[in-house]
């Protein structure tokens, strides 16, 4: 599988509790940009598209947080990430993968 950047997951130990490091791993990463209107003006509703190969982490949920880049827990800032929005394993084909859409913001 190409990879062309490395992120790092943060998922919550539990409802309500702080985020723990599962993971800083190489993957494949593509940004889409995309601008929205409102009534107030324009905005950006960029997203990420993210390719994990299945060997680097046993599981990702929506709602676990994504860096890009690495970083220690010790530096770790849900502000600095993007919540993920959507996750779909991919066990087809000859490289098996997370497939992972990220939102442009925190939220």
């Amino acid at each position: 599988m190409l990879e062309n950047g490395v992120v790092t997951i943060f998922a919550q130990e539990a409802k309500g509790g702080d985020f723990l490091k599962v993971v800083c791993c190489p993957a494949w990463v593509h940004k889409k940009e995309r601008l929205r209107s409102k009534a107030d003006g324009v905005y950006r509703r960029d997203s990420f598209d993210v390719r994990i190969d299945l060997k680097h982490v046993k599981n990702v949920s929506a709602g676990d947080l994504i860096f890009f880049g690495e970083m220690e827990q010790n530096d770790f800032s849900a502000h600095k990430c993007r919540r993920i929005a959507t996750v779909a394993k991919n066990e087809a084909g000859s490289f098996p993968h997370w497939h992972l859409q990220a939102e442009y913001e925190y939220r």
